[in-house]
């Protein structure tokens, strides 16, 4: 597989932050559906469609949502 980045996790502080992207990064991507390069005003397209299909539904315990509560403090 064709490496894509030189950014390494070591070179972060923090092993748990994702490195920062540039626009750089996003001027070098390619844009696929079902893995045939497309156009970015075809990409957004089929995006924008897609994710007007997306329902997404999740159950946490309560334990999991007191914990999250308690880090979010004032916030709600």
């Amino acid at each position: 597989m064709k490496q894509t980045s030189t950014t390494k996790i070591s070179d972060f502080s923090d092993p748990d932050e994702a490195p920062p992207i540039t626009q750089a990064d996003f001027d070098r991507a390619t844009f696929r559906i079902a893995g045939k390069p497309v156009c970015r005003a075809e990409w957004q397209a089929a995006a924008q469609t897609k994710i007007g299909q997306c329902n997404v539904n999740l159950d946490l315990d309560a334990p999991i949502v007191a914990h999250f509560k308690a880090l979010a403090g004032d916030r709600d």
